[in-house]
C-alpha cells in the first residue's frame, strides 16, 4: 500500500511540474527579477497552488514542506550556474589581469630607471656656473655631490647643476666651516660663537664665554671643538652628537694647532705647539673617545706641526715643516716624505680618500714636484712641472692641480683622468663627489671631475 502510494506520489510529482512548471520566457523573466522585485501576483498564485482544491485530499505537511523546497531550489538553479560559471572564469581573469598590470609595471620602471640614468650620464658632465663675486666668497667646501659657499654674512648651498638650494645668513666676524656629508660646522675663530647645519636649515646654535680655537665634524653629525684658555685650560676640548649628548671632555696646556676626527666618530686627533727651554716642537694626539688617556702620543722635535688628518681606523697623517709622516697606536712614525719648509706649497690631506703634496723644489716656485697618495697614503704618482702650482685638491675619489687657467685631476692610481681650460684665473676650487667646482672672479664652474677639454699634461710622470 505504502508502495503504490509512493508511486502515486512520483507520478503526481512528474505530472504538477509539467503542468505547473514555467515556460522558457516566463522561467527567463523570473530569473531577470531579483526577490524583492517579483510581482505580487505570483506570491498570491503561490499561495493559491499551495492550496488543495474543494474535494481534493489536502497534501500533509512533509509533501507541503517538499514542494516549498524544491520550488526554491528550482528558482535558486540558475543563479548557482551562474555563480559556478563567474567562480570558474574568475581565476582566469585575475591571473590575466595579474599578468598585463605586472608587465605595465615593469616597463613603467625600465621607463624611469633608465630615463634616471640617461639623465645622470648626461649630467654628470654637464658644466654648470653660479654667478656671484669672488671677493666675497671666503671658502668653498664640499656638499654631498654640490657645494657650500662661504660668504662674508651667509652660507649658500648649491645643488651639481648650480641651483640655490638655500641660504644660511650669519653675523660672524671671522667665519671658518668644515663639512662632512650633509653637515657643516659654523663657528667664528677667535670669536664666541659655533652652529652645526644642514643645508635645509641651522640645527643647533651654540655660544661660549670664550674664544673657540678650531672645530670639526664628522657624516654621522658628531662635532668637536676646542676652547682657548677655558676653565683653567690652555685648549678644552669637547664632543658631542648631533642631539647634544656629550662624548667626550679633555683639557691640556698647550695651545691647538689643528684638530680632526675621525670618519666614523669614534676618534679625535689634536696636534699642539709645544715649548721647552725656549725651542718650540709639535705634538701629537690621539684619543679613543671613551677613554680620557691617549691612545697614542707622538712629539716632533723642532717641528712645527701643520695638519692631522685620519688616514684609516686609528692611524693619522701629519704634515710638518720637515715632512710628511703616517703615524698609529703601536710606535709607528713613518716618514713618507722629506722637504725644508720653504719648500712646502700646498697639501690637501683627506680622511680615507686621495690625499695631495705640492713641493716648490728648492724653493723655487715654477719648479714644482705634486705626489698623489693612496687612501693608505701609498706614493702612487709624482710628477714634476716647470710652472707654479696654485693649489692641490684631495678627495674620496681624486686629487685635482690647479694652474692659473688649467684644472687637472687624478684617480686613486695617480692617472691622468681630466683636465678642464678655463678662460679666467681659478682663485679657488674644491672636489665634491665626483665634480670638481672652480671659483673665478666672475663666479663658480663646474664639471665632471673625469671631464678632458685638452691633450695630456705637460707633467712628467714617475711611477
Amino acid at each position: 500500500m505504502s508502495k503504490n502510494k509512493n508511486d502515486d506520489f512520483q507520478f503526481d510529482f512528474f505530472h504538477i511540474d509539467d503542468e505547473i512548471g514555467p515556460s522558457g520566457e516566463e522561467q527567463a523573466e523570473e530569473d531577470s527579477l531579483t526577490e524583492d522585485e517579483s510581482p505580487e501576483t505570483d506570491e498570491s498564485s503561490e499561495e493559491n497552488e499551495s492550496e488543495a482544491a474543494p474535494g481534493e485530499e489536502e497534501p500533509n505537511a512533509g509533501e507541503e514542506e517538499f514542494f516549498e523546497q524544491y520550488e526554491k531550489q528550482r528558482e535558486k538553479k540558475p543563479r548557482k550556474q551562474k555563480e559556478r560559471e563567474t567562480k570558474s572564469f574568475s581565476p582566469v581573469l585575475r591571473v590575466a589581469l595579474l599578468a598585463v598590470v605586472s608587465v605595465l609595471v615593469i616597463l613603467i620602471l625600465v621607463y624611469f630607471v633608465s630615463n634616471a640614468l640617461r639623465q645622470k650620464s648626461g649630467s654628470a658632465d654637464k658644466p654648470s656656473f653660479i654667478s656671484l663675486s669672488a671677493d666675497s666668497v671666503i671658502g668653498l667646501y664640499p656638499y654631498t655631490d654640490g657645494v657650500a659657499v662661504l660668504k662674508q654674512n651667509s652660507v649658500e648651498y648649491f645643488d651639481a647643476s648650480g641651483n640655490e638650494i638655500n641660504s644660511n645668513p650669519h653675523l660672524y666676524l671671522s667665519p671658518s666651516a668644515r663639512s662632512a656629508g650633509k653637515n657643516l660646522i659654523l663657528f667664528d675663530k677667535g670669536g664666541s660663537d659655533l652652529r652645526i647645519e644642514k643645508s635645509s636649515s641651522v640645527y643647533r646654535t651654540l655660544k661660549f664665554d670664550t674664544e673657540i680655537s678650531a672645530a670639526a665634524i664628522c657624516e654621522n653629525g658628531t662635532y668637536a671643538y676646542v676652547l682657548n684658555a677655558d676653565s683653567g685650560y690652555q685648549s678644552h676640548l669637547f664632543v658631542y652628537t648631533l642631539k647634544g649628548k656629550k662624548l667626550f671632555e679633555w683639557g691640556g696646556s698647550d695651545y691647538l694647532l689643528d684638530l680632526a676626527l675621525s670618519p666614523n666618530g669614534k676618534y679625535v686627533a689634536m696636534s699642539f705647539l709645544t715649548v721647552d727651554n725656549a725651542e718650540y716642537s709639535g705634538r701629537v694626539l690621539c684619543f679613543n673617545l671613551k677613554d680620557t688617556k691617549p691612545l697614542y702620543t707622538y712629539d716632533f722635535d723642532s717641528e712645527a706641526v701643520y695638519n692631522v688628518e685620519f688616514i684609516t681606523g686609528k692611524r693619522l697623517c701629519v704634515l710638518t715643516g720637515a715632512g710628511l709622516y703616517s703615524v698609529g697606536p703601536k710606535e709607528e712614525k713613518t716618514k713618507i716624505v722629506s722637504f725644508s719648509s720653504n719648500e712646502l706649497n700646498h697639501a690637501d690631506l683627506y680622511p680615507g680618500g686621495v690625499s695631495t703634496l705640492a713641493l716648490n723644489r728648492y724653493g723655487n716656485e715654477t719648479n714644482a714636484v705634486v705626489t698623489v697618495f693612496s687612501k693608505k697614503l701609498k706614493k702612487n704618482t709624482e710628477m714634476n712641472f716647470e710652472k707654479t702650482v696654485l693649489n692641490v685638491l684631495g678627495s674620496e675619489y681624486y686629487s685635482a692641480l690647479v694652474f692659473s687657467d688649467v684644472v687637472e685631476t687624478y684617480d686613486g692610481a695617480g692617472v691622468r683622468c681630466g683636465r678642464i681650460e678655463l678662460e679666467e684665473n681659478c682663485e679657488k676650487a674644491v672636489l665634491s663627489g665626483r665634480r670638481i667646482y672652480m671659483l673665478c672672479p666672475s663666479g663658480i664652474y663646474s664639471r665632471s671631475a673625469t671631464h678632458a677639454d685638452l691633450p695630456k699634461t705637460e707633467g712628467k710622470a714617475d711611477r
